[in-house]
C-alpha cells in the first residue's frame, strides 16, 4: 500500500506554465495511488528556486512544491546522515564533487544503502561526475574497508572503467541515468555521447543529467 508518492521535476529555466500543469500531475497521482504526494523540484541554482517555492493558488486551497536547488545541497559528512539518506547524499556529491576525505566516507556508506538492485546505477552516475583523485579516494576506502566488490556496488564501474576506458564509462553512465529517468535519447544524441572522447565535456554532461527535462539539453 503506497504512503507517499513523490512527483520529481527537474527545471533548468523558468516556465510559469507549470503552475498550471503540476497540480493536474499532483491530482492525478494521488487519485490513482490513493495517497498523499509531494512535488519536489530540482533546479540548478537558488535564483530560480525562489521562483518555482511560491505556494500554487488553486482557488480553493494550494499546492506547495518543495523546491531544492542543486546548487545549495552540500556534500554529506556525516555517516548516519548518508545511511539514513543515501539518495540524497548521492546527488549532493554529484552536484557538488569534492575530494574531501569525509563526504567520500558519506559516499561509501551510502551506496551500500541502497539495494543492490539500484546500487551500480547510481554508483555510475556519482562516480562519473568524480574526479581521477576523488575516484581513487574512494577505491582505496573501499579496499580499506574490506569491502572485496562481492556485489556490483562500486565493483562493476571501477572494473569497466578499467576494461573499456574513462570515458566509454562516463558516457554509459549518462545514458544509463537518462534511460533511468525515462528521457528519451535519439540516436544522434546516443552518437554525439558515445563518440565523445573530452572527459571534461563527459564530466560536465555527467553533472547536468539529473537537471535536464530533455537529452539535448545536455549540450546546451
Amino acid at each position: 500500500m503506497a504512503v507517499l508518492a513523490i512527483i520529481t521535476e527537474p527545471q533548468r529555466s523558468w516556465d510559469p506554465r507549470k503552475h498550471h500543469s503540476w497540480p493536474a500531475y499532483v491530482a492525478y497521482t494521488r487519485l490513482r495511488l490513493k495517497c498523499p504526494v509531494a512535488l519536489l523540484v530540482l533546479t540548478p541554482d537558488s535564483a530560480l528556486a525562489g521562483r518555482y517555492g511560491d505556494p500554487i493558488d488553486l482557488g480553493c486551497g494550494h499546492v506547495q512544491p518543495v523546491v531544492s536547488s542543486l546548487d545549495g545541497l552540500a556534500p554529506v559528512t556525516d555517516e548516519k546522515t548518508a545511511a539514513a539518506h543515501p539518495l540524497l547524499t548521492i546527488l549532493a556529491m554529484a552536484a557538488n564533487p569534492t575530494e574531501d576525505r569525509a563526504a567520500l566516507e558519506a559516499l561509501y556508506v551510502a551506496l551500500r544503502s541502497l539495494d543492490t538492485s539500484n546500487s551500480s546505477l547510481y554508483s555510475d552516475y556519482v562516480l562519473a561526475a568524480l574526479s581521477a583523485a576523488a575516484r581513487g579516494s574512494l577505491e582505496e576506502i573501499v579496499k580499506l574497508r574490506d569491502y572485496e566488490f562481492k556485489t556490483e556496488l562500486i565493483g562493476r564501474p571501477f572494473r569497466e572503467g578499467e576494461a573499456k576506458g574513462k570515458a566509454e564509462g562516463l558516457a554509459e553512465a549518462v545514458l544509463e541515468f537518462l534511460d533511468s529517468r525515462g528521457i528519451g535519447v535519439s540516436d544522434e544524441v546516443r552518437e554525439r555521447i558515445t563518440s565523445s572522447t573530452d572527459l571534461e565535456e563527459l564530466h560536465g554532461w555527467a553533472r547536468r543529467v539529473a537537471a535536464v527535462e530533455r537529452a539535448e539539453d545536455l549540450f546546451d
